[in-house]
């Protein structure tokens, strides 16, 4: 059977193809050409069972096409039919003169309607000079754009076009492909999505690895160094000095009369102060000098290469002029005089005692003896006079702590922790207390660095725990803050393994609380000694989260269930962008690793709304209650106690 189409309409004839030159006929439009596929159906049927050898169409070009179906090239007739991509044949001009079942499923059109078209109808507008491109430069082994197939219901398939040209009988012929991109293209578009949030995560996580590391470092008040960042570049300063045969200077600043400030105009009161101090003692230094603020109101200033003492001297007598002026308050104005303690440590000196521990020991000294003078004045260190002085106040104070533990003369308050998302009372944190001559109440900030430099400690964290586990076996859950120098302490595990059994008690009610500061000390005696409390049974909070780590490795490292937010986070929350950015990463770090939070410090509404809208879990502050003295009642059935 042979086929013709041409200009002027000889009947379609059937039978076998001759050996000699087809009819030849005139150039033929698409309209004609539509016109004369009178019989589509049947030639399509015969094409299809191989009835027909030969397609011989007369388009623009003045040569007949031929095109052999030869009996033999069946199996690639089948394979064409039923292969997976779409599949067209397409003449010089354009003319569609043959397409697969795929192609019409892609289309949305019967075949009789795509045969005899032009591929251009098919195809995108946008898409007409690309596909022009490769039909061009199309050889043996072809060429491959992306486009769009336009369906006749109007939907686009994005397609992959490959195109070759093949000669039959001297006569080129356009073979294209079409692989539907679709669910590929859908693929593509989730991986760049997930591509997309794992990067923004990533920026996330990293901002929030320097915004920690920002706050591990600086004091988040007063934006200045904090103690972990002087004793490091003391460390570097007393090795240059040493190399250049210089002096190093340490200035310890304790402002005079300072918890009268707070107490009559309040902590934003007290903040202004130190933040404003910190100013004056940034204008008094040399470009050299380092100002580091420790706590509280005690600041550091590191003044290095010094030709002489005097150099120092001049230093600290600046800092005293500074601060002389009166500090502007929103309800008036404060003076803030400060005893300064100075210790040198000299290129002559042995080398065992170029310390940087021991130089801020000697400031520090020599600065409470600044203040037992009186205050508002200078002392330079003198090791054959000032340790003295200071010796029979020490003493005094380790004996007042020896006789609280001897005569019952500690207590523990309890603060209560709100659920935000409930505001109900779940839980209380236990603050220890001193009793004091006449019976009143000595804050811990008082004595437990005197009875941690003096070997006490361990026995105020035995009475602590002890307490703690005989409140827990009445059914309350209750955490206890542990001291840097007692986490790891083998005699510690053993007491509290110890406890635990002799009074009955569900070790899960029981949650101990390390600061990032003792967790520093000693990362891997800290993980040890966290892995064994758990091993017990016990639980682990993470107390003051934010104000010492310098790696996500040791929250990686702990078993930690609780990140509590230190207070210096949640003071301006309200009113400060950048608290807002590390508590919300906080949350975000500590959901990654299935912990809850703990907002510390929460006095007002407006902090409480904003740690709530930020997924904080819980939260303790003077807007919740202030600590009260025990016992409880039953009807809170949680509690959670801690020595702050």
């Amino acid at each position: 059977m042979v086929i013709v189409h041409g200009e002027d309409p000889p009947p379609v004839q059937a039978g076998r193809a001759s050996t000699g030159s087809p009819p030849t006929v005139g150039p033929a439009t698409v309209s004609d050409t539509r016109a004369r596929l009178t019989e589509a159906e049947e030639t399509l049927r015969a094409i299809r069972n191989g009835e027909v050898d030969a397609l011989v169409v007369r388009d623009s070009s003045p040569t007949a096409q031929v095109f052999t179906l030869a009996s033999a090239d069946r199996p690639y007739r089948m394979f064409v039919e039923n292969m997976q991509d779409g599949a067209a044949t397409v003449s010089d001009s354009g003319i569609i003169l043959y397409a697969n079942r795929r192609l019409a499923d892609l289309l949305s059109c019967p075949l009789p309607q795509i045969i005899g078209s032009p591929i251009t109808s098919f195809i995108a507008s946008g898409d007409h000079a690309a596909l022009q491109a490769i039909s061009g430069k199309a050889g043996a082994r072809g060429g491959t754009v992306e486009a769009e197939l336009v369906a006749r219901d109007g939907n686009r398939i994005p397609v992959r076009v490959n195109a070759s040209t093949l000669h039959v009988d001297g006569h080129g012929v356009m073979c294209l492909t079409f692989a539907d991109l679709t669910e590929q293209n859908a693929h593509k578009r989730e991986i760049d999505r997930l591509s997309r949030a794992q990067a923004d995560r990533m920026r996330e996580l990293e901002m929030a690895q320097a915004a920690l590391t920002e706050q591990a470092t600086h004091d988040a008040l007063t934006g200045l160094p904090n103690r972990g960042l002087i004793i490091d570049r003391l460390t570097q300063a007393l090795a240059l000095a040493r190399r250049l045969q210089k002096s190093t200077g340490l200035i310890f600043v304790d402002l005079d009369h300072f918890k009268e400030i707070n107490d009559t105009g309040g902590h934003d009161a007290g903040d202004a102060v130190l933040r404003q101090v910190a100013e004056r003692l940034l204008s008094a230094v040399r470009p050299m000098d380092s100002v580091s603020r420790l706590g509280g109101d005690e600041f550091v200033v590191l003044v290095p290469a010094l030709a002489s003492p005097e150099d120092a001297i001049a230093v600290a007598k600046r800092i005293t002029a500074a601060l002389e002026a009166p500090i502007t308050l929103s309800h008036g104005s404060v003076t803030a005089s400060a005893s300064i303690g100075l210790s040198i440590a000299h290129p002559t000196d042995p080398e065992n005692d170029i310390d940087p521990d021991r130089l801020l020991r000697q400031a520090d000294t020599a600065m409470y003896h600044a203040k037992s003078l009186g205050g508002s004045r200078t002392e330079l260190f003198d090791a054959g006079n000032t340790p003295t002085v200071l010796q029979a106040d020490r003493e005094t104070w380790i004996a007042r702590v020896r006789q609280a533990l001897d005569e019952d003369g500690l207590v523990l308050h309890g603060q209560p922790i709100v659920e935000l998302a409930s505001g109900k009372i779940v839980q209380r944190e236990l603050l220890l207390r001193m009793v004091g001559p006449g019976g009143q109440l000595v804050p811990p900030l008082a004595f437990l660095p005197i009875a941690e430099r003096c070997g006490l400690i361990y026995e105020i964290d035995q009475w602590v725990i002890k307490q703690a586990i005989k409140t827990a076996a009445r059914g309350q859950s209750v955490s206890v803050n542990l001291s840097a120098s007692s986490v790891g302490d083998p005699r510690l595990l053993e007491l509290i393994e110890r406890e635990l059994g002799d009074h009955e008690t569900d070790p899960s009610l029981l949650v101990f609380e390390i600061t990032e500061t003792a967790v520093m000390q000693n990362m891997d005696r800290a993980a040890f000694f966290a892995e064994r409390l758990v091993t017990l049974g016990c639980k682990l909070a993470l107390d003051d989260f934010g104000t010492g780590f310098a790696s996500f490795t040791y929250l990686k490292r702990l078993p930690v269930q609780y990140l509590k937010i230190d207070i210096d986070f949640v003071r301006d929350l309200a009113r400060s962008k950048r608290d807002m950015f590390v508590v919300r990463a906080i949350v975000a770090l500590a959901g990654d690793f299935g912990q809850q939070t703990i907002a510390e410090g929460v006095e007002d509404q407006a902090t409480a709304e904003v740690l709530r809208d930020l997924g904080v879990t819980f939260a303790q502050g003077y807007l919740y209650g202030r600590p009260a003295c025990f016992p409880y009642t039953s009807d809170e059935p949680r509690l959670t106690a801690a020595r702050q």
